[in-house]
């Protein structure tokens, strides 16, 4: 019970901080992995046994596995996947929870990512309607690019193969309704991530000062330095380093991309998580 507190009160004020300034502090983020990882002791101490300790360390690395996966594969930011390890270490895993069923901290991390996605594209329709001439700009300049001109052609030529075929063959009507509708989602999940480009660039990137960038920022486009030189941003942030290599070469501005405050969903998800269960994940 007292680390179920801890997790909401760890969450909400991560949530109002990371809506509010798109960041989550280093402080609450090691505070939780601390706390969980001191209480497992105090109670491995206690009881005499290293189960709790064990616990809490097996759920500290499950978050650190899932947290860096994620983080360098550019899903989430590092201040997200050091929140996940907190979680981990507050919750604990336990070997015999398996033999009974999903472990409540990866019913956690599933109903993350199901309530994740649904949040993540909320968030992205708010940011397109909020900046509608500017994405409606950015969208018709996607849609002249060759990868765009190239998908339009294939999907023209393989439409005008399939549709004829499939009243020519004998095959069964839902079959046919199938292959239609996958060639309608085909199409319209191009559109879709034209359209999510097109959101970033219009509502989620923006230049700001190279004063003003922190570590784990995201510069989304290359930066000419002195020497003839580019410097290529990675996908898992800017470092402390390469800030100070911007300063010196007297860098005065970097488009940096604004992610999705994510915190929000993990709350969600811990709260669907306490109340549902594995019910959730059962409903999708």
């Amino acid at each position: 019970m007292f680390n179920t507190i801890i997790i909401l009160a760890g969450l909400i004020i991560g949530s109002l901080t990371d809506i509010k300034t798109r960041e989550i502090p280093d402080a609450l983020n090691f505070s939780l992995i601390g706390i969980g990882l001191l209480s497992g002791l105090l109670l491995s101490i206690f009881h005499s046994s290293s189960y709790y300790l064990a616990n809490s360390f097996l759920g500290f690395l499950a978050g650190a596995i899932i947290g860096l996966l994620l983080f360098y594969t550019g899903q989430w930011g590092g201040g997200d996947a050091k929140m996940v390890m907190g979680i981990g270490a507050l919750t604990g895993i336990s070997l015999s929870e398996f033999s009974t069923g999903i472990p409540l901290f990866i019913v956690f991390i599933i109903n993350s990512l199901l309530i994740g996605a649904f949040y993540g594209l909320i968030w992205v329709l708010a940011l397109g309607l909020s900046k509608f001439r500017e994405v409606r700009k950015e969208f018709k300049k996607v849609r002249e690019t060759k990868q765009a001109l190239l998908f339009r052609k294939l999907f023209i030529l393989i439409t005008i193969i399939l549709v004829p075929l499939l009243f020519i063959i004998k095959t069964s009507f839902i079959l046919k309704v199938a292959m239609i509708t996958g060639l309608f989602f085909f199409f319209l999940s191009f559109h879709a991530s034209m359209l999510l480009r097109s959101v970033e660039k219009a509502a989620m990137v923006k230049k700001i000062d190279v004063s003003k960038l922190t570590e784990g920022d995201w510069v989304v486009e290359e930066v000419k330095i002195e020497n003839n030189k580019t410097f290529k941003p990675p996908k898992t942030g800017v470092s402390v380093k390469d800030i100070q290599m911007l300063k010196k070469n007297k860098v005065k501005k970097v488009a940096v991309k604004q992610g999705i405050p994510f915190v929000p969903s993990f709350l969600l998800a811990y709260i669907a998580t306490l109340l549902l269960g594995n019910w959730l994940i059962l409903i999708f």
